[in-house]
This record gives structure tokens, sequence and C-alpha cells, in this order.
């Protein structure tokens, strides 16, 4: 036999992976999935973030806010501490008594025909408010921002 015959018929093995390399391997897959998994809930709630009212929309009746699944709850906060300017935007956007009423009602009856925000669909807006007063440092949804306020 010639081994230049041998040679090319035979196919050439592929590497397989070791049982330690294949875990690593499906736990890069699953943090992989995960990140996407979180940005693409970050694009939902960015485009279902509540708009001021227009004329139009204070005629019609307000339409159910940002509803977010159920693996969003499981999403860990990887923001970091509030700095001083952190605690300075909160205390600017509060200040606002538009704003301040929207997380925390006034204790009376609401308007009619105002328009109004539930209270999730608020913390929402002020994240998106926070957040874009960081310098892009911080990263945290409504919910996230009303854990660490409330």
């Amino acid at each position: 036999m010639n081994p230049s015959n041998q040679s090319s018929t035979t196919q050439k093995k592929r590497p397989r992976r070791t049982k330690a390399e294949m875990a690593a391997y499906r736990e890069e897959l699953a943090c992989a999935k995960k990140l996407k998994a979180a940005e693409k809930e970050k694009a939902k709630a960015k485009k279902k973030a509540p708009r001021p009212c227009s004329k139009a929309a204070q005629s019609r009746a307000p339409a159910p806010a940002g509803t977010q699944s159920a693996n969003s709850d499981d999403l860990p906060d990887s923001n970091g501490p509030f700095i001083l300017d952190d605690y300075a935007n909160i205390c600017s956007y509060l200040e606002d008594e538009r704003n301040y009423k929207q997380l925390y009602g006034t204790g009376s009856k609401t308007n009619i025909g105002g328009c109004h925000l539930t209270k999730t669909a608020a913390y929402d807006v002020f994240a998106i408010y926070v957040n874009d007063h960081s310098n892009r440092r911080l990263h945290l949804t409504g919910k996230q921002l009303r854990q660490r306020i409330d």
C-alpha cells in the first residue's frame, strides 16, 4: 500500500472537548444568553417608556403602562452604589412638584381627566432621568431604583 493513498482516504480527527471544557463552554453560552435577554429587556423597556401626555391622549383612557416579564425579576443589579451626584439628581427630580406627585401622590383624589401614570410607569420615567444624568454609569430599571430609594 502506498502511504500517500492512505492519508488521503482517512479524515483528520476533529479535536474533542473534555468534560471540563464542555462545562465551561455551556456556562459561557448561558452567560451570553442572559446578557442578550437583559439587553432585549432594556430595549423593550426603553420602547415602552411613557411619554408626556398630549391633548389627544388626555381625552382617551390611559393604557396600562410597562409590564415587565418575570425574567426581569431574576436579573441582578450590576450597577454601582450611588455617589453624591446621583443623590443630587434624585433631589432635583423630586423638587419638581409634578414628579413628586407622580411617585408618591397627593393624598387626595386624582383629578378627573388629567394624565395619570401608574406608580410603576412613574418609577420607569424616574429611572430614565437618573440614568441619563449619571454620565452613562448607571443602567437602572424603575424597579431597581424603587428598591434603592424606598
